[in-house]
């Protein structure tokens, strides 16, 4: 899995440091079951224990691991599949309470926040962005 062997790698630099950031970028989907998707949801959920397991490792040496699992996005990619499949993106749409995909840009934000001094207590946190889809499960 690249996410681990790129954290490992960036890890040793860090430890030199006693400091650092590692973000990783999951999916609501990592927490929930999706149909006809369970490897991507596998994968997820895998990618979200590493993030907590380095928190708790890393953590002494001042180094920070979180997660971010963003819900859908409006991509270039998610807009062309959107295009080929109405009934999904209404399904969707009609299980998120916002009624609308995320932009790109404010994933970026998330991302940024979350790298941030601002948000340098957080460590170990899998931040859910999803306009509210996984609440109203």
């Amino acid at each position: 899995m690249v996410p681990f062997s790129l954290s490992v790698a960036a890890a040793r630099y860090m430890k030199d440091r006693k400091r650092g950031k590692i973000l990783n970028i999951g999916s609501n989907s990592g927490m929930t079951g999706v149909a006809n998707n369970s490897l991507y949801c596998k994968s997820k959920a895998v990618l979200h224990a590493i993030t907590m397991s380095f928190a708790v490792e890393l953590g002494p040496y001042g180094i920070r691991a979180n997660a971010l699992a963003p819900g859908t996005t409006l991509s270039e990619g998610t807009a062309k599949r959107i295009e080929e499949n109405h009934g999904r993106a209404k399904a969707i749409l009609d299980s998120t309470p916002l009624r609308r995909f995320a932009t790109p840009d404010e994933i970026a934000a998330w991302a940024a926040f979350i790298v941030s001094e601002e948000a340098d207590f957080a460590n170990g946190t899998v931040f859910v962005v999803d306009g509210g889809k996984l609440a109203g499960r």
